[in-house]
């Protein structure tokens, strides 16, 4: 008798976003649009290797700069959505994708950097 093969991480999280799909279909219209807006950086400043170094992904991933970089980032993304509705900016859900990724990009830094990995999920 063979054995089942071992689930990967892709089918682990498709898994889980059908289970989050059963529960609450509008949170995955949101994981949607999170990960087209972080699809769209890959184009962006991110990727551009020819932009000036001040917010590279290098630097966002920096044990030493990484952690506060990104967290000025989110810091700076709240206090622009939490604006009063009047200013042009204020309470844009973009804002709330930034905030998103730039905590994406600490959680990636965290592993990379201080091996911090799977925490929660059940291996």
């Amino acid at each position: 008798m063979e054995a089942t093969p071992k689930p990967t991480i892709s089918d682990k999280v498709v898994l889980d976003l059908i289970q989050i799909g059963k529960k609450e279909p509008e949170f995955l219209i949101v994981l949607e649009e999170l990960i087209a807006h972080i699809a769209s950086t890959y184009a962006d400043k991110y990727e551009n290797q020819e932009a000036p170094t001040i917010v590279t992904k290098h630097q966002l991933y920096s044990q030493e700069r990484g952690k506060i970089i990104n967290t000025y980032q989110m810091s700076k993304y709240l206090q622009r959505y939490i604006a009063d509705k009047k200013f042009e900016k204020g309470e844009n859900k973009k804002d709330l994708f930034k905030i998103c990724h730039y905590a994406l990009f600490d959680c990636v830094r965290q592993n990379r950097v201080l091996d911090v990995k799977n925490i929660d999920s059940k291996n």
